[in-house]
């Protein structure tokens, strides 16, 4: 169990290091999912790939892998994609482009959502501009 929060910031620091290629690979793996309670910004994508920073919204990390995210929100998400942005001790700040693998309501006024990454950002969009 003490090894536990040393593979949680390994993930992490996985997911922000990785090239398209790495990520896209992980994909098809199995991995493991451990805790994790940053607070990302979420903000969804247009059809056409724009940031819909209108429609923005803060969620809390619920888990971890190289292939996903499961984030904890008050608001539902209706897009289908997203950019996921949050700073880490270990990583830094970092972005991933990621897709809805599902959706539900969760305990209270809360909605659960699992994010399959797509591919990190190099660029850091939480601005418009």
């Amino acid at each position: 169990m003490a090894d536990i929060p040393h593979r949680i910031e390994s993930a992490v620091t996985n997911i922000a290091s990785m090239e398209d290629s790495q990520l896209n690979d992980s994909l098809h793996s199995i991995n493991d999912r451990f805790a994790i309670s940053n607070v990302f910004q979420v903000i969804p994508l247009g059809e056409g790939g724009n940031l819909l920073h209108d429609e923005s919204f803060l969620a809390t990390g619920k888990d971890v892998s190289t292939n996903g995210i499961a984030l904890s929100h008050l608001s539902q998400v209706t897009c289908r994609r997203a950019v996921l942005s949050s700073v880490h001790p270990a990583a830094g700040r970092f972005a991933v482009e990621a897709e809805i693998a599902w959706t539900r309501p969760s305990e209270g006024e809360l909605y659960e959502t699992d994010f399959r990454l797509v591919r990190k950002l190099a660029a850091h969009p939480l601005r418009s501009g």
